[in-house]
C-alpha cells in the first residue's frame, strides 16, 4: 500500500458521517410529524409525498427514521461521554 493510501477512505468516511449528522439534525425540520396517523394512506409504497412509504397506521416512515436517528445518536453520545468519564477516573 502506498504511503497515505488510506486518506481517501478516511475522507470519504468523514464525508458520510457529516452527511448523516446533517440529515438527522435538520431532516426533522422538513419532515412530517412522525406521530401523525392517517388510516386512509396505510401501507402505501414510496411516493413523492412519502419517500419511504407509510406503515400500518398511515405514519410516514422517513419521518420516523429521522426522529429515531436523532434519538439514537444523542443516546450514543451520552453513553460515550459517560464511558470516557468513567474510564478516566
Amino acid at each position: 500500500m502506498a504511503p497515505g493510501g488510506g486518506t481517501r477512505c478516511r475522507g470519504a468516511g468523514r464525508g458520510v458521517l457529516v452527511l448523516v449528522l446533517l440529515v438527522i439534525s435538520i431532516g426533522p425540520l422538513f419532515a412530517q410529524p412522525p406521530s401523525d396517523i392517517d388510516p386512509l394512506i396505510r401501507l402505501r409504497g414510496p411516493s413523492g409525498a412519502h419517500w419511504l412509504g407509510t406503515d400500518e397506521y398511515g405514519r410516514d416512515i422517513l419521518s420516523r427514521v429521522l426522529t429515531a436517528g436523532g434519538v439514537s445518536l444523542g443516546l450514543g453520545a451520552l453513553v460515550t461521554a459517560i464511558a470516557v468519564l468513567a474510564g478516566t477516573v
